[in-house]
């Protein structure tokens, strides 16, 4: 049976050259997880268990690691393996090791396993969930005293030791967002918790390549759901807000929305259906992407974070007009020495040693520091464009594929002196690409408005219908109050008609009636 040995100066009564000392270095054995019931009595939990219970995220001899290093050598020399269930008394406690250490939050531990030969993908028997999926469940329950944001800290740790496991293909009930999500949506406590986990693990997606950001963030459980799916069936008024920062973070780390499920419903119809505008806004709402999403070149960085790239210059209108055959480039913006400011259509038939004045040198030329910081290259002639260079394949492919092109023109004689030719080709044909999936998102934020609008339309009917009830009530209301003033009138009318006498009669029988007795 392994034995924790304490020092006898640890047992020594207290004094108060004891009280003074740090309490750093008291260590406390515990022999029950934090999940045992207080208010009954446990039978001994297995020593495995008792050993990663223990563990701490403190340097030195305070972690206990060593000592659940030795504990793990014991038993496997026993024949216990490193990936099999803890032989615990209780039942419920009979999960492998490295469940236990990840809902804990023994980072430690699990950073020592994982470089150990554990298998962090592994589970129980039928049962789909794996060492996320437990943290997630337990975590907060293992240090209830603890808030959000002291554990946040801890929970993004994990996720990034167990960053295989968001995307795993075996999980048939959901990854562990689609756990998050799910008690984020049923749960009545702890919904900040749920909420942080959600934005954690899209974050950690974010980092992720492509495919393996699209298997964690777009990845169906059994019913085709996906999380967007989950959040977006929020029924509850009280978890809407927690719901739309969910799906906020989701949709900045690039979750497709437009997934449908298994009913053919995509997140926005199920918004619908619930009712709830805040999370219908938030699915509607036009979100691009940070572009960290995308892994960029070096030759592409300035494309994307550059507003006077190519793509973004090539429709930017001018001030003025110039000559069909002039290079128009932003000489100001880049520093560059102001030249002639038109040229002549025709070919230039001045001598060689004029031509090789004016074009670009070879070796280190205007044209390539314009390719290479994508300056606009564009021909413009009163509003109307007489040519434009296509995208093109390097070499002789270059030529071909611009046929539109007088091929006498000044500025491709210049390019391909320079040899610019295919670098041009090159830079508008990622203008294009980036054109056609800007077009493409354009096109889904179209639909998602003409969605809105749908709804919006939907939401003034129903409006307009209840304002038409109310008005025929009001109606009625009016017809019964004129009803009942004609019949006032006319008993007001008919007291009146009453004989003088009868009055008082009736008057004095009254006076009687109500006089106290004699």
């Amino acid at each position: 049976m392994f034995v924790m040995q304490i020092p006898m100066k640890e047992m020594t009564l207290p004094t108060m050259h004891n009280l003074n000392t740090s309490e750093s270095n008291i260590v406390v054995w515990r022999k029950c997880t934090p999940f045992c019931d207080k208010t009954v009595e446990c039978p001994e939990h297995h020593e495995l268990l008792q050993a990663i219970v223990n563990c701490t995220d403190q340097l030195g001899h305070l972690s206990n690691l060593d000592g659940l290093k030795a504990c793990i050598e014991k038993y496997q020399s026993m024949g216990w393996d490193r990936n099999d269930t803890i032989p615990d008394p209780v039942a419920s406690n009979r999960l492998p090791l490295i469940h236990w250490a990840a809902s804990l939050g023994k980072c430690n531990a699990l950073e020592w396993m994982l470089s150990n030969g554990f298998d962090s993908t592994v589970t129980i028997g039928s049962l789909t969930e794996n060492a996320l999926h437990r943290t997630i469940l337990y975590l907060y329950k293992s240090r209830p005293k603890f808030t959000t944001k002291e554990l946040k800290p801890k929970f993004r740790k994990i996720c990034n030791l167990l960053s295989n496991l968001m995307y795993h293909s075996d999980l048939g009930n959901g990854t562990p967002l689609h756990l998050a999500a799910s008690l984020l949506c049923s749960s009545e406590t702890r919904l900040v918790f749920f909420q942080t986990a959600i934005e954690v693990m899209a974050a950690q997606a974010k980092e992720m390549n492509d495919s393996d950001r699209m298997a964690t963030l777009d990845a169906k459980n059994n019913e085709g759901n996906t999380c967007l799916h989950i959040l977006a069936g929020a029924n509850e008024k009280i978890k809407v807000d927690h719901v739309c920062t969910a799906i906020s973070a989701l949709l900045q780390s690039g979750a497709d929305k437009t997934m449908r499920n298994a009913k053919d419903q995509t997140p926005l119809d199920i918004a619908i259906q619930k009712g709830y505008n805040n999370v219908i806004d938030e699915l509607v709402k036009i979100v691009n992407p940070s572009t960290s999403l995308v892994k960029e070149s070096p030759s592409s960085s300035t494309s994307h974070h550059d507003s006077r790239s190519l793509m973004t210059m090539v429709d930017m209108r001018r001030g003025s007009p110039v000559s069909n055959s002039m290079i128009n480039l932003n000489r100001s913006a880049y520093g560059y020495t102001e030249r002639r400011r038109s040229r002549s259509r025709s070919p230039i038939r001045s001598p060689r040693s004029e031509r090789e004045r004016e074009s670009p040198p070879m070796a280190h030329s205007k044209y390539e520091d314009s390719a290479r910081n994508g300056f606009l290259i564009k021909q413009e002639d009163e509003n109307e464009v007489d040519s434009s260079l296509q995208p093109t394949s390097p070499a002789s492919d270059a030529m071909s594929s611009m046929s539109n092109i007088d091929v006498n023109s000044p500025l491709l004689s210049h390019l391909a002196e320079a040899g610019l030719l295919s670098e041009v080709s090159d830079l508008l044909s990622r203008a294009k690409a980036r054109d056609e999936s800007q077009l493409k998102r354009y096109q889904q934020q179209a639909k998602d408005l003409d969605t809105q609008i749908m709804y919006k339309q939907k939401e003034i009917e129903r409006i307009k219908s209840e304002v038409e009830t109310l008005r025929k009530k009001r109606n009625r209301c009016d017809d019964e109050t004129a009803k009942l003033k004609k019949k006032l009138a006319s008993c007001s009318n008919a007291i009146r008609e009453l004989p003088y006498g009868q009055n008082s009669n009736t008057g004095e029988a009254q006076s009687v009636a109500h006089s106290p007795a004699t």
